[in-house]
């Protein structure tokens, strides 16, 4: 790879939520680490979806999962690198 291209990673979100088993992640440095540095990254994906939820009658554990998810895909969101979907 030549210095001056730049790489794009992409996050499965609900795999790295998996594996990581409720430890803090650096996703910034996630992304940069991932890239081969800083300077290289161009973008960074993450994608993953909202836990299911029961439209008619939600109950209480389903709404906060729901909640909390939705508070950190708004938290993660940075238009210099980040895209959600």
């Amino acid at each position: 790879m030549r210095d001056t291209e730049n790489v794009a990673v992409f996050i499965d979100g609900g795999y790295l939520s998996k594996i990581s088993q409720g430890s803090k992640i650096d996703f910034l440095a996630l992304s940069h680490f991932l890239a081969g540095g800083k300077e290289k990254l161009w973008r960074c994906y993450y994608y993953n979806c909202l836990p299911w939820q029961d439209k008619k009658n939600p109950d209480p554990q389903d709404k906060r999962r729901v909640q909390d998810s939705q508070r950190f895909y708004d938290y993660i969101v940075d238009p210099k690198n980040w895209t959600t979907c």
